[in-house]
């Protein structure tokens, strides 16, 4: 795929940066119908070649629909799956109600940054409560 000419608008580009140990993904654009499966691919591919502790930077994410919402949850399972953990980063507002909205802060640890997000090893996961 050909670099962006000046002028034009990407909708979605994903950074990928190894930090202590876990894989963060940096995607940049919309998390949507289009773009979630590129997100995922990446995830799973990383996950397959070992990388089983990612962290999606969401700071560059300024929207995401709910099949991009799906994407993370079935994203964290199969590293959970693989022995593996997935956590969120730097969701901007509008992005975190969407992913509050969808359930996604329930089970998926969301950290306000990267340092963050990567400053503790993998533990036990959060699961959804009973009935919700």
């Amino acid at each position: 795929m050909a670099a962006p000419a000046e002028g034009d608008v990407v909708l979605f580009d994903l950074q990928v940066i190894r930090r202590d140990g876990w894989l963060v993904l940096a995607p940049t654009g919309e998390l949507d119908l289009a773009s979630a499966p590129r997100l995922r691919q990446e995830a799973l591919q990383a996950a397959m070649a070992g990388d089983r502790n990612l962290v999606v930077d969401l700071a560059g994410v300024d929207f995401v629909d709910s099949l991009g919402a799906g994407t993370l949850v079935a994203v964290r399972k199969r590293l959970r799956a693989l022995g593996g953990e997935l956590r969120l980063a730097r969701p901007e507002p509008q992005v975190s109600r969407v992913l509050a909205l969808a359930g996604v802060d329930r089970i998926v640890e969301v950290a306000d940054s990267v340092d963050a997000a990567v400053a503790t090893p993998p533990g036990p996961s959060r699961e959804v409560p009973a009935g919700g």
